[in-house]
């Protein structure tokens, strides 16, 4: 749960006889992910039948796309790749599917085109409109829309321009009206510039046969558009039909031919001669013993596995318990710990919330916190991105409900302002902002000095003695600074301690200058810049403190005042819940902010690149 699972790498040689038989087992196992052998024997290629999968997989898939989805999907079992291809052969619909989504674009187009031109003349209904008929070699008509404010002097412009034209007006809603045109074609040009720079958007004039009336036409393009919609039903149901019938096998055939189709690929990561085959890969090191015998059962000596000694950085696999995954997503949002890391995991799962908690502080936006995150994880699916931060969040209000009963503030009240009368001795913010300043600083040193800590475990492990003492050497400069600046300045520690402390401070920096020179010296005045950084976590509070006191003093709806009650409670319920939502953004923003930047730099370089096993997930197939 600290330490990614450990990797080890393999080779594995065996004859090319059983070359799909190899790769059946690793594929159904899961436990191996394959890396290019590169020591000079030939390369393979994919198996003989890797082009027909490829062609069927490319067909299914576009006749599963066409198909309208089924609600549910019946698992049908594996078989095996001739059976399938005799089966995908007998699922012959790709030319109907076709024609008839071809017809259904058509009928959209039209349906589309129809629909305008029946907006057109009904913004115009009750207005004559012979004259769209008209052909004339001196007047032009043209149709647009401009907002509704503009019409009023639009009229007087085009005087401006030429006294031959004809203006009708009408409004299709309140910010625009439809105009139409005629304009003597000599000064059309001068007219247009105008317009466009009004706003006007002209719009295509339908066309009116002369022996139609537009009234008729809007009849004639109503019947038109219902015989539209009946035939898009009727193809729409035959889609219906072809899906219920050949659904269930389209999806089933297309993920196991993604499986085949994989299996087939496979050998591109082999090498071998015209008797054997060879390749390497990584597995977990506790399935070391699982794989040797997977192996031994089926090949017995026909097969050689090999454990191979690598400076190769290992690809990440993370083994964390349920109740960690929504932090492992954040972990992994972020940036995922290299092979040879800790794993920070549960370090964020239980300081964040901690930091939220102690940010937001106030029982009742806890509870609502709580709320809207419980609302978040029910609203959204388990596979969204939304859903683990909603369950982080909702773990992180708990905390918010406790450290707002410590602080006494249940949405901007003290609880013996609610109750009338006192329960407990709280701790309060807005009274201690120098003791809780104090405390969030002391915690950031705590943190970061933990995370040195780790940061020298790693180097030990690895057999880094060196940047180990030196990593060491900053908790040292931690100490001693904390000591000597209480000591000097506010006379905390007894006058003694100043030169054991000093004498520590200049111990600890030789190392540091020695092993890790002038970086190592710049990062000293970043460990106290980091540490005071945690002050944010009062900052943050007291800020929502200030805001929801200003909202309860200022605008407390009062039951007595009448109809005033009524208007004040939704503005007091809103300043609220924006103060609520605020303070839930600051807190998980500035508490993500010191996990990941003041903290999880002291250890944590991350960089690592997920583990990506030979393995296919069935979720139609049996």
């Amino acid at each position: 749960m600290f330490r990614p699972v450990e990797m080890m790498k393999i080779r594995v040689i065996g004859l090319r006889k059983d070359l799909e038989a190899m790769i059946k087992l690793l594929h159904e196992t899961g436990y191996l992910e394959f890396t290019r052998y590169k020591n000079g024997l030939e390369r393979q290629t994919p198996l003989a039948s890797y082009s027909q999968i490829t062609e069927q997989l490319v067909r299914l898939r576009a006749i599963e796309k066409a198909l309208p989805p089924q609600s549910k999907t019946k698992k049908l079992k594996e078989i095996g790749l001739g059976t399938l291809l005799d089966g995908i052969n007998g699922v012959n619909i790709d030319a109907r599917l076709k024609e008839l989504r071809e017809k259904l674009d058509k009928i959209e187009e039209e349906l589309r085109e129809f629909a305008k031109v029946q907006r057109l003349l009904k913004s115009f209904e009750g207005i004559d409109l012979g004259a769209l008929s008209i052909k004339s070699k001196s007047v032009h008509i043209f149709m647009g829309r401009i907002p509704s404010t503009k019409v009023m002097r639009l009229e007087g412009k085009i005087a401006e321009i030429t006294k031959n034209f004809l203006l009708i007006s009408k409004p299709l809603n309140r910010s625009e009206s439809m105009c139409l045109m005629a304009v003597d074609k000599r000064r059309l040009s001068d007219v247009r510039d105008m317009l466009s720079k009004g706003g006007f958007a002209e719009e295509k004039l339908p066309e009116l046969p002369e022996t139609k009336t537009p009234g008729k036409m809007l009849q004639d393009i109503e019947k038109r558009l219902s015989l539209l919609e009946a035939e898009r039903k009727k193809n729409e149901e035959e889609l219906h039909k072809l899906s219920r019938e050949y659904w269930d096998r389209v999806v089933c055939y297309r993920e196991m031919l993604e499986i085949y189709q994989q299996r087939a690929e496979a050998p591109s990561n082999f090498a071998g001669t015209k008797s054997a085959v060879i390749f390497e890969g990584w597995i977990p090191k506790d399935k070391r013993e699982e794989v040797k015998a997977l192996f031994a059962e089926r090949f017995g000596a026909a097969l050689v596995l090999q454990e191979i000694k690598t400076d190769e950085m290992p690809p990440t696999l993370l083994r964390n318990p349920p109740f960690l995954l929504p932090f492992e997503f954040l972990l992994r949002f972020v940036s995922l710990p290299k092979a040879t890391e800790i794993d920070p995991t549960f370090l964020l799962a239980f300081i964040f919330p901690i930091i939220y908690g102690m940010m937001l502080g106030d029982a009742g936006y806890g509870l609502a916190s709580l709320g809207i995150s419980l609302l978040v994880i029910k609203k959204t699916k388990p596979d969204s991105m939304l859903n683990p931060i909603g369950k982080v969040w909702a773990i992180a209000s708990v905390p918010a409900i406790f450290f707002g009963i410590l602080y006494d503030e249940f949405f901007g009240f003290t609880h013996r302002e609610l109750l009338g009368y006192s329960l407990y001795t709280p701790i309060g913010r807005m009274e201690n902002i120098p003791l809780l300043i104090l405390a969030s600083v002391l915690f950031g040193f705590a943190l970061i000095g933990f995370g040195f800590l780790l940061s020298a475990a790693v180097k030990f492990q690895k057999g880094d003695i060196k940047h180990g003492i030196a990593k060491l050497a900053f908790i040292g400069v931690e100490v001693s600074g904390i000591v000597l600046v209480s000591t000097l300045m506010f006379n905390v520690f007894p006058g003694w301690v100043v030169l054991p402390m000093a004498t520590l401070l200049f111990l600890s920096v030789i190392p540091i200058a020695m092993v890790e020179g002038i970086v190592g010296l710049i990062e000293i005045p970043s460990v106290a810049a980091n540490a005071f950084s945690y002050a944010r976590i009062v900052a943050v509070g007291i800020a929502s403190v200030i805001v929801a006191l200003i909202i309860n003093d200022l605008l407390k709806p009062d039951p007595s005042s009448g109809l005033l009650f009524f208007v004040m409670a939704p503005i007091f319920l809103f300043l609220h819940l924006f103060n609520i939502m605020l303070g839930m953004f600051e807190s998980l923003v500035q508490g993500a902010r010191l996990n990941f930047i003041e903290f999880f730099s002291k250890f944590y370089d991350g960089g690592g690149r997920p583990f990506s096993p030979f393995f296919y997930v069935k979720e139609h197939i049996l």
